[in-house]
């Protein structure tokens, strides 16, 4: 899950991607609890896309 949270990190070029990249790992965590063989590298970039402009625009208002 760390190595997963600081590629999200980096995609999203740091300041705009802690967000988006916490947001993801707290949904994979949601969705598979503690079964860690569940966690899929592909569903969680599909979260982090999918919910990076969302993310950051709700971060951005605070």
């Amino acid at each position: 899950m760390t190595i997963y949270f600081w590629f999200y990190v980096l995609c999203g070029l740091v300041i705009f991607g802690i967000g988006p990249a916490f947001h993801t790992i707290t949904e994979l965590f949601m969705d598979n609890q503690w079964h860690s063989q569940n966690y899929q590298f592909k569903k969680g970039w599909q979260l982090f896309k999918k919910d990076f402009w969302r993310v950051n625009r709700n971060a951005g208002s605070f």
